[in-house]
């Protein structure tokens, strides 16, 4: 039996090579192709009962900007280009809201890599002072406010067990009674935390705690923004503030229509 995404490339390489839009008769006219008929499942090598790529099979979309998505489980997910340097990040809807489903990694002016490793922006994406990460999304993506990790945390079952929910069941290590289930598909890192050329240690370093940025400032100290913070001894998304010049994680939401 064919898994689905293998089917489905095999099945556009063929298509592409006989032509998609039809066969041309002996009359000239252009007969479109029923790729049900018994005829193009034995061409393919597929028996009667497989299935077939139609046209509504592949999420494209008219703008590489905009998410292409499928549904499991009553979630939605999905996979976006960043056209700035054509990568491309996963994303999922969790409540009414569209997250990146992984951190940022867009090399922008004053970020960095966690102790300026290559490597480990590869797994964990860069670290952003806040006013970097404001402006650091892609086009129709912003950083979340202080409301909407509000809204997503709430959506996983509060502050107290969203951790557990939202954490990536790999790339964290230390204390495995608080290993992540990833619920919805969130896949959140532990990319750590870098502040003036100097990077978290011990349970605050890379593989150890993630640390997300919010659009937020404090209005009662300036200098000073919202951010959430998952380690990895306990279960919780903490809320707290610090120095905007601290650098840390972005995760993106998509914006509205």
């Amino acid at each position: 039996m064919f898994h689905t995404s293998k089917l489905k490339s095999i099945l556009f390489l063929k298509i592409l090579l006989i032509g998609a839009m039809g066969v041309q008769t002996c009359a000239g006219d252009v007969e479109p192709i029923d790729f049900n008929s018994p005829e193009w499942k034995q061409a393919f090598g597929l028996s009667s009962s497989s299935a077939v790529l139609s046209s509504s099979s592949v999420g494209l979309s008219s703008s590489s900007a905009e998410p292409s998505s499928s549904s499991s489980g009553g979630g939605t997910s999905g996979i976006f280009e960043d056209t700035r340097d054509n990568k491309i990040y996963n994303w999922v809807k969790i409540g009414d809201q569209i997250w990146m489903a992984e951190n940022l990694n867009f090399n922008a002016d004053g970020s960095v890599c966690y102790e300026y490793d290559e490597s480990n922006c590869n797994v964990y994406g860069r670290l952003y002072n806040w006013n970097v990460a404001m402006s650091a999304c892609p086009a129709g993506w912003y950083l979340p406010t202080d409301a909407e990790w509000d809204a997503l945390v709430t959506a996983a079952g509060g502050a107290s067990v969203a951790g557990k929910r939202l954490k990536a069941v790999d790339t964290w290590i230390f204390n495995a009674d608080h290993v992540g289930i990833d619920d919805f598909g969130f896949s959140a890192l532990p990319g750590g935390f870098g502040y003036n050329g100097n990077f978290g240690n011990a349970s605050n370093s890379v593989g150890n705690s993630g640390w997300w940025w919010s659009a937020t400032t404090r209005q009662d100290r300036p200098g000073f923004a919202w951010y959430r913070n998952m380690r990895y001894e306990n279960e919780n998304v903490n809320r707290n503030s610090n120095s905007d010049e601290l650098q840390l994680s972005v995760r993106c939401v998509k914006s509205g229509p």
